[in-house]
């Protein structure tokens, strides 16, 4: 997080604390210097409020929701798809190769 001015990065326990701006959680981690980096560890829902005056409840919050990447939907290059990246480059090395042929020609 980073911020000028008189902020605030405070991470509250749940979203009961966090959709009632609750600064007097019992579980609260507060972060009042600027350029902060807070690491997810874990999944799920990291929420984090700022508790100089009303300034959470103008808007000055955020949510995270945290999950596991999942390994079946990563971008995989496969055979296909190698050969068909191959194909277009040579096509596309040909088209230039007769661009440049016919202005040379046209000289």
């Amino acid at each position: 997080f980073n911020w000028t001015g008189n902020h605030t990065a405070a991470q509250v326990r749940n979203q009961a604390d966090y959709d009632n701006c609750n600064t007097n959680a019992t579980e609260i981690t507060l972060y009042a210097v600027a350029g902060v980096r807070v690491p997810f560890t874990t999944e799920g829902f990291h929420y984090f409020i700022c508790t100089v005056g009303t300034h959470c409840e103008q808007g000055q919050k955020v949510a995270f929701n945290v999950i596991a990447a999942d390994e079946s939907s990563a971008p995989r290059a496969t055979l296909f798809s190698l050969s068909m990246f191959l194909s277009a480059l040579a096509i596309t090395i040909q088209a230039m190769s007769i661009a440049e042929t016919i202005v040379y020609a046209e000289r």
